[in-house]
């Protein structure tokens, strides 16, 4: 019974809507207000956004707090880690990375593996 209602609205929502559209140039035209051209309504602007510091977190291309895995042969470039869980969840070869590969503990691949808890905290 209730869509019975919901129908008939529905459909003259959608005809309003539709024939106030332009076809011309992608504006909506409406008696309230002028034409907007939905092509600079939809795109937001960039240049607003503020920058995140990201600190030292920002000298990684992969920082993970839950492991580090790839597909072989993977391309890294740049230095990667993962904390607070062991180095035994970086699952790269030292190949495969270009940089440094930080770890919390002893544990990681070899050789290239760096332990440094204190830059990845």
């Amino acid at each position: 019974m209730k869509l019975k209602c919901i129908l008939p609205i529905t459909a003259m929502f959608l005809v309003l809507t539709m024939g106030s559209c332009n076809k011309d140039n992608g504006t909506i035209l409406s008696s309230e207000m002028s034409p907007v051209n939905l092509s600079t309504v939809l795109v937001p602007d960039v240049s607003a956004l503020a920058v995140v510091n990201l600190g030292v977190a920002g000298d990684f291309v992969i920082l993970s707090k839950s492991g580090i895995t790839d597909v072989f042969k993977s391309t890294i470039t740049g230095d990667i880690g993962s904390s607070p869980i062991t180095g035994a969840a970086i699952l790269v070869s030292c190949v495969e990375v270009t940089g440094t590969i930080y770890s919390v503990d002893a544990t990681g691949p070899l050789p290239c593996r760096v332990t440094n808890p204190t830059r990845l905290t």
